[in-house]
């Protein structure tokens, strides 16, 4: 009995720092749930956004991976999984009737056992029975962890089929390459993963560290070195704020908590602040060239140009705000130069050859020298951790000084949500495709070979170092982001049994029924068909079988080729979408550009327009000084007449009197008298004469 039915795949991208999931064909996770969680002394465990945000005095805040991204606390983890998938995607299946308290094995009376009946319907009432599950993981998974996720999924869940990827293969694949060099900077590690004709390469498999988490710690300290200290005060601390000047003392209200929470629940919350700051804030610096290294002649630095760069400002929740230049390129220079990172004595330098273009060279020297240049042409990066301003810019300039020969070209989406969540984009792609169902191990194949089968499906990468090629036991072909559903088949195969003589007439009626419909009635008649032995009946089945399998291949080649053009396609799409996202930025800087000179336009015909107000100013107090100077002139002209006037009528009076004076002398000596007369007359004279000349020279002096 043949039972079908048409559904969409679920896609669970589980991470350290959150876990996506969604459906199969669809283009962001409807589901995206934060992996840290909320612990109540009674052992309750609290998930989601709002939950592990609210300040208690008891929360304690975990995460179930370890520092090397891999589940270490499963109990959590599926707990966490299940809460994401059935949060917004399905929703949560009703409590098991065993465990709800309705239905004990015995009543009041003793009168009635439902066990049976119990354990049938908890057989049925699976999670995620109706839904085939794609589940990502990490490069260096470990079988043990592998073997426990289809554990979970196929026993807990009772999945109807299950695929396990590798998050760099599935980056791919959201990009549409069959062949690339994934770089994958997640929260608490960078992955590098060469993928080849849809196949993961396991030889090439680097991881590092120095991802979003260590740089968010590059941060802090960068914060606690500043001089003075940046404070760093979370949000549920602030009760309200007001504005303030930059660098001055905030001017906030502090909330009150009776009983303050946990540090962890404190420290997850500080680690908020600094990532608004890491995503809004810090940019790495693009090269050629480390940040230090010299960019010219004499002792000019690569920082003294960053230096001219207008730095960002960034408020606290508390407030207090002021800008960072210099010091937001160098939390992002210990990506490239490990000995540029910050440090404390808790937190040391990381080793050299952790750096990013290290594990990239790591990880291209462990392939093929003629594949080199097809993977340095086609760096995907991907990753939450991938969003920082200029990282791309700075990984391509890295990576061609250490290859200048061969082009080097680094694929970042231009949307952050496509980098952000590029694994599940390609397992939500991959989980669409038609023939993708050849993919999947069904239940049927887990009964058979119990957990071991993922790893006779899959090859991964084991703990103790060994590394061999990742692929499928089916080739999967370079996908496209066509929405598909997938059809899952239910097959209950019946035993091998000898027909029956009724059977075996029925099997010939309906034989001679198909041949009567294909040919003239006249030509096949019913004892014919009735003479067809059972060996007869079963090569005719045989053809038929064969025939039936050519055409399915057909129509798989067709399809390969369908799939084949559409990636060409997609690639050729990308490319005008790129250029078009190229003309629109080009656009914008004209658009800003041209903004700027109407401004600076604006400013200087005001300037003018001032100039101007100003010139006509002075020309009229210049015309006003003009009149004042031609009266001045015209006074001093009047008065300088009526000097000459006076002066002109003291001499002529002076005269007169010079004349008089002759006259009195020449008087004087022609009458003289006695000696005594004449020194009396002498005397009166010599009076005269004075007082005439002290006159004259009164007047003279006026």
């Amino acid at each position: 009995m043949l039972e079908e039915y048409e559904v969409n795949a679920l896609i669970l991208d589980p991470g350290s720092h959150s876990v996506r999931a969604g459906f199969a064909g669809e283009d962001v996770p409807k589901s995206v749930v934060p992996t840290s969680y909320g612990q109540l002394p009674s052992g309750e465990r609290l998930f989601g956004e709002n939950a592990i945000h609210l300040p208690r005095p008891d929360l304690e805040i975990r995460n179930p991976y370890d520092a090397d991204g891999i589940v270490e606390d499963w109990e959590t983890a599926s707990k966490l999984w299940e809460y994401t998938i059935t949060s917004r995607l399905i929703g949560a299946r009703p409590t098991a009737p065993s465990k709800n308290g309705l239905n004990d094995g015995k009543d009041e009376q003793g009168d009635v056992d439902m066990a049976a009946e119990i354990e049938g319907l908890e057989e049925q009432e699976k999670l995620l029975q109706e839904f085939p599950l794609l589940v990502s993981e990490p490069p260096w998974n470990p079988k043990k962890e592998r073997e426990r996720t289809i554990e979970l999924a196929m026993e807990d869940w009772g999945v109807p089929a299950f695929f396990l990827a590798k998050t760099g293969q599935l980056a791919a694949y959201s990009q549409s390459k069959a062949t690339a060099l994934v770089v994958d900077i997640g929260a608490r590690n960078t992955s590098v993963t060469a993928v080849w004709d849809g196949m993961v390469l396991g030889k090439s498999l680097h991881h590092t560290p120095l991802a979003g988490d260590w740089l968010t710690n590059q941060v802090r300290l960068m914060f606690a070195q500043q001089q003075p200290p940046v404070p760093l005060i979370p949000h549920y601390m602030v009760k309200s704020k007001t504005p303030v000047d930059a660098n001055a003392p905030s001017s906030a209200t502090y909330a009150k908590y009776p009983k303050p929470p946990t540090s962890s629940f404190h420290l997850q919350e500080e680690d908020r602040v600094l990532a608004a700051f890491k995503e809004s804030v810090v940019q790495a610096w693009q090269g050629p060239g480390r940040l230090d290294s010299p960019a010219g002649q004499g002792n000019v630095t690569n920082s003294d140009y960053v230096k001219s760069i207008p730095p960002k400002p960034f408020e606290l929740p508390d407030g207090w705000n002021t800008v960072f230049g210099l010091e937001r390129f160098r939390v992002v220079e210990g990506l490239f130069d490990p000995a540029a990172a910050y440090t404390s004595p808790t937190i040391p330098k990381p080793n050299s050859d952790t750096s990013i273009p290290s594990i990239i060279n790591k990880a291209l020297q462990s392939v093929d020298v003629d594949s080199r240049p097809v993977l340095l042409n086609n760096i995907i990066l991907t990753g939450a951790g991938s969003l920082i301003d200029k990282l791309p810019e700075r990984i391509q300039a890295d990576v061609q000084a250490l290859y200048p020969n061969p082009k080097v070209r680094v694929l970042a989406h231009s949307s952050s949500v496509e980098r952000k969540f590029g694994a599940f984009i390609g397992g939500s792609v991959l989980g669409s495709l038609g023939s993708f169902h050849q993919m999947w191990i069904s239940r049927e194949e887990y009964a058979e070979s119990g957990r071991g089968v993922v790893e006779k499906r899959y090859k991964g990468y084991e703990s103790d170092g060994s590394v061999e090629l990742l692929k499928p036991t089916v080739y999967v072909p370079p996908p496209t982001k066509t929405r598909r559903t997938l059809t899952v088949t239910k097959t209950n195969k019946p035993k091998a049994e000898k027909l029956t003589d009724e059977q075996l007439a029925t099997l010939q009626a309906s034989l001679f029924e198909q041949s009567r419909q294909k040919l003239n009635p006249t030509q096949v008649q019913p004892e014919d068909v009735m003479e067809l032995s059972p060996d007869n009946i079963i090569k005719h089945l045989e053809s038929e079988l064969t025939k039936a399998k050519s055409r399915i291949a057909q129509l798989e080649g067709q399809e390969a080729a369908a799939v084949g053009h559409v990636v060409h396609a997609r690639e050729e799409k990308s490319k005008v979408h790129q250029t078009l996202t190229n003309l629109r930025k080009t656009l914008l800087s004209r658009d800003q550009s041209i903004k700027r000179l109407q401004e600076k336009n604006a400013k200087l015909e005001a300037e003018v327009q001032q100039q101007k107000h100003t010139i006509a100013m002075l020309e009229a107090q210049a015309e006003e000084l003009r009149r004042h100077s031609h009266g001045l002139r015209y006074q001093h002209a009047q008065a300088s007449d009526f000097h000459n006037n006076i002066i002109s009528n003291l001499q002529t009076e002076v005269d007169g009197l010079t004349a008089m004076v002759e006259q009195a002398k020449k008087h004087v000596q022609t009458d003289r008298p006695s000696t005594s007369s004449q020194g009396r007359v002498a005397g009166k004279g010599e009076d005269g004469m004075g007082k005439v000349e002290a006159s004259l020279l009164s007047l003279l002096g006026g």
